[in-house]
């Protein structure tokens, strides 16, 4: 259970800056691909 979704409660984290702004990029490449 390592990946989680990166939430506002989530953004707290080590990285959650980074996290979230790596996790937008891949989810817009995904969204773009489908």
């Amino acid at each position: 259970m390592s990946e989680q979704l990166v939430t506002p409660e989530n953004v707290t984290t080590k990285d959650g800056k980074i996290n979230l702004l790596d996790l937008n990029r891949q989810q817009m490449r995904e969204f773009l691909k489908i």
